[in-house]
C-alpha cells in the first residue's frame, strides 16, 4: 500500500486553501460538522478560519482497521439539532470510497444548504465534495492518526 504522510503544516495549508475556496464561493455556514473521527481536526481549524462558532461532531464508522472496511458505514453519533433552515458545511479528512459522505448527505437532507469539504479526494470516490484540497490515490496518514498507523507488530508505517 502506497502511503502519503501529511504533517501538521500540510493540514493547516490545506485547511487555509479550503477556507479561501469556501469564502470565494460565497458560502457562510451556520454550522460546521466534523465527521468522526478523521474530520474533527480539520472541522475545528475551518471553524476558526471561517469564523463559524457553530461546530458539531457527527460519528461515522466504516473502517475496522487500516485499509479494512466494514460492510457499510454506520452513523454512531448524529447531528444534535434540526437541520431545517440551516446552512451546513460537512468536513471530513478524505473522500475515499465516498460511502460515508453519501450516508451523511442522506441523513442531513432537508438542510437549507448542505456543502461538503475534505482535505483529500480519491479518484474512485462515489462522492465528490464541493471543496477538496488535493487528489490522491494513496493511503493517507494524518498527524492525529499515530496509533491507527501502527502495523500489526507495533511498527509505524
Amino acid at each position: 500500500m502506497r502511503l502519503e504522510k501529511v504533517a501538521w503544516g500540510g493540514v493547516e495549508a490545506m485547511c487555509r486553501k479550503l477556507a479561501r475556496e469556501i469564502r470565494a464561493a460565497g458560502f457562510q455556514p451556520d454550522y460546521i460538522i466534523g465527521v468522526g473521527r478523521g474530520g474533527w481536526v480539520p472541522a475545528r481549524l475551518l471553524s476558526d478560519m471561517l469564523g463559524v462558532r457553530g461546530l458539531c461532531a457527527m460519528g461515522v464508522r466504516f473502517y475496522s482497521g487500516v485499509g479494512r472496511r466494514k460492510g457499510k458505514p454506520v452513523i454512531t453519533q448524529g447531528f444534535p439539532l434540526s437541520v431545517e433552515g440551516k446552512r451546513l458545511l460537512v468536513v471530513d479528512d478524505i473522500a475515499d470510497s465516498g460511502e460515508s459522505l453519501l450516508l451523511v448527505k442522506k441523513k442531513l437532507a432537508g438542510a437549507k444548504e448542505l456543502r461538503f469539504a475534505t482535505l483529500h479526494m480519491k479518484p474512485g470516490s462515489r462522492f465528490r465534495p464541493d471543496f477538496f484540497a488535493r487528489r490522491t490515490g494513496k493511503w493517507v496518514a494524518y498527524p492525529w492518526e499515530k496509533e491507527e498507523m501502527r502495523g500489526e507488530k507495533g511498527k509505524s508505517f
